[in-house]
């Protein structure tokens, strides 16, 4: 088989395949036969780098690039490639390469802001962020109204508006802040959100009430959504609004759940009567996060700190595995069937955390609650983490109660845990 165009397809039939050597085989055919056409060569290239060969990749990519510097495939998959191994200057470099030459590309734009936000480049990121409901992942969530018209960063005394929660439980605990920034501008604030969630962001200060998302929509001037409000309400860095804390645990539950963790902790403390630490653990965010395998955790990562004397372990992790914390061996007392079973997500949590000391845990909507109720917080992050931790730093604007211990190496726990071990020894020093 001669033809170019039919060797390219065929490799492109067995990538689908997952058959990558095969791919690669059938795309440097054609790129001999046609060696003019860039395309096969660029596929040739993603199919080496999904065998992970990251640096034979780069060096056909580097190939090809120095051929047809303005190949806007090439650049995107330079750009991913740089992506992997943690040069954040040149992933951002080959985006905006790419789209000099493909400026209408959302999915670019959406990429180039992720790697702009994690560098902490947060104005030009948030204004790049605003293309993701163009890409074909988010658009069907875009938000749409006939009857209330988008806000554009106009001044709102005087006017409603409707905040439209999207994409993860955290990203709603996250950006609701800003619900009290535009409340200060003498702004009435609703928020659309999901039905269990309507509770919890309604001790939002600045929000007036919550709609979920089967409910009519109320009367209101202007919707936004929430994740662009940084970027319509034009805060500087330095302004970003970080209080110590924005959200409110239910004062019934918090009394019930103190008075239920002193029964159940009762025995602990009767045998050792000193003050000891209370620290919820939380080691697995959301299954559906296409993050989860690099920022989850399994409960027996945290192995190393049960061992520390003078602490009580509570579990604050949502669809724990089984068997339990307790049926593995764990001295963890274990909440799962009993946290926010009556549909109004993180309440009981939220009350839970008001008797601990410390959250631990990794990056998940857990961890957003303890950050935004002021709960000190130790968050584990892999060695990429989500653009919102940024690449280094031991602390995060949006949450000053949270500090931050990242993996030295990838897919290493214990380059997180054993840090935390000999801080949390010095916490209980101190305690005592």
């Amino acid at each position: 088989m001669n033809d170019p165009l039919l060797r390219n397809k065929a490799g492109v039939s067995f990538a689908l395949q997952g058959r990558l050597q095969d791919a690669i085989r059938e795309f440097d055919a054609a790129a001999e036969l046609a060696p003019e056409f860039p395309d096969p060569q660029v596929n040739a290239a993603r199919a080496t780098r999904e065998q992970g060969k990251l640096e034979e990749a780069r060096t056909r990519l580097q190939r090809i690039l120095a051929c047809w510097p303005e190949h806007a495939g090439a650049s995107l998959e330079m750009a991913y490639l740089c992506s992997l191994s943690g040069d954040l200057e040149g992933e951002i470099h080959f985006y905006r390469k790419a789209l000099f030459t493909t400026p209408d590309d959302a999915t670019a734009h959406w990429n180039l802001a992720l790697a702009l936000l994690k560098n902490g480049d947060l104005e030009e990121g948030f204004a790049e962020f605003e293309w993701r409901f163009r890409c074909p992942q988010y658009a069907p969530f875009a938000f749409h109204s006939d009857q209330i018209s988008a806000w554009q960063g106009q001044e709102l005394g005087g006017k409603s508006i409707l905040l439209i929660c999207e994409q993860g439980l955290g990203d709603a605990i996250q950006f609701i802040r800003y619900a009290n920034l535009i409340h200060r501008q003498g702004s009435q604030v609703f928020v659309r959100c999901a039905a269990a969630m309507k509770r919890l962001l309604s001790t939002c200060e600045g929000v007036c009430k919550c709609f979920s998302t089967e409910e009519d929509l109320p009367s209101c001037d202007y919707w936004a959504s929430l994740l662009s409000l940084p970027h319509l309400c034009k805060t500087p860095p330095q302004q970003f609004p970080s209080p110590e804390k924005y959200l409110a645990a239910d004062a019934t539950l918090t009394r019930n759940w103190g008075q239920r963790l002193q029964k159940e902790l009762g025995l602990a403390q009767a045998v050792n009567p000193q003050r000891r630490l209370r620290v919820g653990i939380c080691w697995q965010g959301s299954p559906a996060n296409p993050r989860d395998p690099q920022r989850s955790m399994v409960l027996q990562d945290f192995a190393p700190l049960f061992d520390v004397d003078g602490v009580d372990w509570i579990s604050l992790q949502k669809q724990a595995e089984s068997p339990s914390p307790i049926d593995r061996g764990y001295p963890v007392l274990d909440l799962t069937e009993n946290l926010d079973t009556s549909g109004d997500a993180f309440c009981d949590t939220a009350a839970v955390m008001q008797h601990l000391d410390l959250v631990i845990g990794c990056d998940s909507a857990v961890c957003h609650l303890a950050g935004s109720l002021g709960i000190p917080v130790w968050l584990a992050l892999d060695t990429h983490p989500d653009w919102r931790w940024q690449r280094q730093g031991t602390s995060t604007m949006w949450y000053p109660s949270t500090q931050l211990f990242r993996q030295t190496h990838s897919g290493v726990w214990s380059s997180v845990i054993q840090p935390m071990r000999q801080r949390l020894k010095s916490l209980v020093l101190h305690q005592e």
